[in-house]
């Protein structure tokens, strides 16, 4: 009788694991699970919605077509980004690290000086989402 409770509470016990780790499995918002393609979701960012509103903040009117800046870079709108200025484009898709876009927010710059000058400097979040936006394709 002993023998029969005892592989029964290790019966339950061991159902009660297996459901309790299909659980965990099962949420995506577990922080020590690992994250695959498969179980994060991956918002897709957007010039309009997630990089216009920081650069109008950060950039403009600086970089406006109105204003003659030494660059010639307007950032009005997306497709005057994406036109880019003396310097060449400052978005190369997919590559943040060849994007001026993205290096010139860091503290020392390949070239001249950090953006923006005369404003406080991006949050670490804005550039790291402006970096994300430039490897998911940088898309309007």
């Amino acid at each position: 009788m002993l023998s029969r409770n005892i592989v029964k509470c290790s019966f339950l016990v061991f159902a009660g694991s297996v459901s309790i780790a299909a659980a965990q499995t099962d949420n995506p918002n577990r922080s020590d699970k690992a994250a695959t393609p498969d179980t994060q979701k991956v918002r897709i960012l957007s010039y309009a919605a997630d990089v216009a509103p920081m650069i109008s903040k950060a950039c403009l009117p600086c970089h406006a077509a109105a204003s003659e800046n030494p660059s010639g870079l307007a950032l009005d709108n997306f497709e005057m980004l994406m036109k880019g200025g003396e310097h060449g484009k400052p978005v190369v898709a997919g590559k943040p690290d060849e994007s001026s876009l993205f290096t010139k927010l860091s503290a020392k710059p390949p070239f001249g000086r950090q953006m923006p000058r005369k404003r406080p400097p991006l949050s670490p979040e804005e550039i790291g989402l402006i970096s994300n936006w430039i490897v998911q394709g940088a898309k309007p």
